[in-house]
Parts: C-alpha cells; structure tokens; sequence
C-alpha cells in the first residue's frame, strides 16, 4: 500500500469517529467529553433536561465532560472550563457549593440562566445542576460567588426569592379595599372625620388618628417601633407618616404624593365605614378668625411671591399668623406681632401650607407657593366679605384719601409693574420645573 493511500484511509478513519461522536451529542441522553479542550461545545447543542429544553450561549463552551439526567445535567471542569446555559420556559435552577466554581444564577420576564465557571489555577470539580419543574421568579442578577461558598451563596438566591412570590398575592389585596366597610376595633375606636388636608411637617390631634388608622393595617404601619409605631402614635406629620400614607394611597389606588387631600380623605373614612355624604368638607375653624386678624383686610389687589415688599405683604403675614397651622414664623421676623413688608422663604412656605389646606395647589402645581386669584380669592373668603373689590382686580379702584389722582395714577402704575415682574417670575419657575 503506498504512503498516499496510509494517509487518505487515516482521514477518513478520524471523519468518521468524528461523525459518530457529533451523533452521539445529539442522540444521547448522556454524553461525555473525553478531555479538556479536546472538544468545544458549540452554541447550537441543546439539553434536554426535565422535559424542557436548555441552550448553549458564548461564542464556545470548554468543559471536560458533560452528563444528563433525568432532572439533572453535571459539569466536570478543569481549571478555566466555563458554561452558560439558558431556558427559555424560565426553569428554575439549583446548585450546591462545589470547590472554587463560580456560579451565577439569573432569572428574568423572558428567561432563565445559569452560568458556570471554574477560574484558572482551581482543581477539577463536578457541579450538579437540578432543573426545576417549576419557573423561577423574576429577580436581580444573583452573581456568582469567589471560592466554594461562592457557588452555595448563589444558589441559595434563587431558592429564597421563593418568599418574593408573596407579594404578588398581596398587591391583589387592592381589589379588597371593599373589606374596608369592615374597620378593625382600633379603627373603630379612632375619630376618621379628617377635614383638613394633612403633610410633612404639620402638628395636630389630625395626624395622631391618621396614624392610629395607618397602624390597624400592618400593610400602612407608620413605624413597627418607637415614635409612630402602634401605641405610640404622635401628632406629629413626618416622613415616616409620609411613607405610610403613600403606602395607604397605593393600595388603594389613589396616586401617591404622601399628601392626605380629599380624595385620600374620602377612602380613610370610608376605612372607618363613615358614608361619603356625612364626612365635612372644608375645615370650618378658620372661617372664624380672631379679633386681631378681623381687623386686617383680606383685600388684595396684586399676586404675591418671593421678592415682593409693601404693606400688603405685611396683612398677608398676619393672616397666615391667624392660624397656627399656616404661621409664618414661631418667633422672630415674621412671628405673630413681627411681621414684615418682605415676602421671603418662610413667607412662601406659610403662603403653601395655607394652599394645601385649602386645596388649592400641591407640591409641583403651577402657582405653588404664589399669591395668585385662587389664594387671595381664598384669603377673602374666609377672612372677611365686607370688601368690594374682587381678586381679580389688578388696579386701585378705590381713591386714597389725601392722595392726588395723578399720585394714586403713579401708584396703579407701579403696582401693575410689580404685578407684572410677579407673574414674570412666576412664569420663570414654571418653566425651570
């Protein structure tokens, strides 16, 4: 026999050892690399585990052998060996801790996957993967772990988030707010009639029974312990009361601005099993003003905002000083008694307080903060309706006595400058926002 025919009979001895080894990959239930490297797994295998199917991703796979179960697939790998599987049906995945393997299991909408990876320099480990019959639940990238543990510690994430699935049942809770016409004793005991709007910052008997009603769900608690916590309820409107509040709002599905405004009023009383029809409407106590603040015009005949001075913003301060709710300022500039003609910061946020608990703007609505129609028409209408000019009114329509008609004329002018520079600045906020 020549050389030549000892060469082309050896190549078709290793094609066809090469073709029943490829046939054995696809047919076989259980297959086995001979060594590392000497084999690449490419990208277009598929397992077949636990009757589902799971794909090879990479450019290539390098393992030293692979074997498939019933329910399980182990992975022999050599020092640098790496595998990536994925399923498409989003089985879950399960591995125990093995030598220094790096395991990364990750589950998503779309997809399950596990990624395995033995690091340069480590001794050959056999890693077991169970295929689970169920799907995974949807979490962050688990990442894989450095050294033995690193693998448990994997694993371990993707058995856990088995408690997340809880969750799921209870956002359904919001086609339950019905149970709501059947308070708890707690609530039962604790006065709903909220008539005021209530936020971060405020003081008053209202919030210690919003937090009281927050605490008789264990899904709105305000705090599990300390200041706020079931027992322990203050009057006092923090952050912590915000978050219950925004929790509350969500189950009931009202937006969530932490701000208890009518309409998360509305579903605090009917909590309590108070018909709509019977809850007040608009706080009624600052429709009787003190003495003082009667003797103050609630007149005003231009907006107001940051920057303003004049007398009017001097009435506005003792206004606002006539509810303790709305107060400028405790002491100090601004203060009941020190008032100025300065509209400033702490102005601003006494002009706001006064819009929330009216109704008329929130935090982020236009006007915020600014003495426009709306608040003064307000500020009229609770402090006093003998005045004839209407809040609208941008000039002086009513003489001043002593004052010339060229003199009042001057001063219509500079108020209307003023007013337009107001409206300039608010015009200016609104499109910073």
């Amino acid at each position: 026999m020549q050389i030549s025919d000892v060469g082309l009979l050896a190549n078709k001895l290793f094609m066809k050892k090469t073709l029943q080894f490829l046939l054995g990959l696809l047919l076989l239930p259980t297959f086995v690399f001979a060594a590392y490297n000497d084999a690449t797994l490419g990208t277009s295998v598929i397992l077949s585990v636990n009757g589902t199917s799971l794909v090879v991703q990479g450019s290539s796979v390098l393992v030293q052998s692979i074997t498939v179960g019933a329910t399980t697939f182990s992975v022999e790998m050599a020092a640098g060996s790496l595998l990536k599987v994925v399923n498409s049906s989003r089985r879950g995945f399960e591995i125990p801790a093995v030598g220094s393997v790096l395991i990364d299991i990750q589950c998503s909408a779309g997809e399950s996957s596990v990624f395995l990876s033995n690091p340069a320099g480590a001794a050959d480990a056999t890693a077991v993967v169970t295929v689970s019959s169920s799907v995974c639940d949807t979490i962050n990238p688990t990442g894989g772990g450095g050294g033995g543990g690193g693998g448990g510690g994997s694993s371990a994430p993707s058995a856990t988030p088995a408690t997340p699935a809880t969750p799921t049942v209870s956002p359904a809770a919001p086609a339950t707010p019905s149970p709501a016409a059947q308070p708890s004793p707690v609530a039962q005991l604790v006065s709903p009639a909220f008539n005021r709007t209530l936020s971060v910052g405020m003081r008053h008997a209202d919030v210690k029974a919003l937090q009281q009603l927050l605490n008789s769900d264990t899904a709105t608690q305000v705090s599990s312990s300390g200041a706020g916590s079931p027992g322990n309820e203050t009057e006092y409107f923090g952050l912590a009361t915000e978050r219950a509040v925004k929790k509350f709002q969500e189950k009931n599905g009202l937006e969530l601005v932490g701000i208890v405004g009518p309409k998360t009023r509305a579903a605090l009383n009917a909590l309590a099993g108070i018909p709509a029809s019977t809850t007040p409407t608009l706080p009624t106590p600052s429709a009787t003003p003190s003495p003082e603040v009667q003797a103050v015009s609630p007149v005003f005949n231009r907006a107001l905002t940051i920057g303003n001075k004049g007398e009017d913003v001097k009435r506005l301060q003792q206004l606002l000083n006539g509810d303790s709710e709305t107060q400028v300022s405790s002491s100090g500039a601004g203060s009941t008694g020190n008032e100025t003609e300065h509209f400033g910061p702490a102005t601003q946020k006494a002009v706001q307080k006064f819009q929330q608990k009216h109704g008329l703007a929130q935090p982020g609505d236009p006007g915020y903060g600014f003495v426009g129609p709306k608040t003064r028409a307000k500020l009229q209408e609770l402090f006093g309706s003998s005045a004839s000019l209407t809040p609208g009114d941008f000039t002086q329509s009513v003489a001043t006595p002593g004052v010339s008609p060229a003199a009042s004329q001057s001063q219509s002018v500079q108020q209307l400058l003023e007013q337009l520079q107001a409206l300039q600045a608010q015009l200016n906020a609104l499109q910073g926002q």
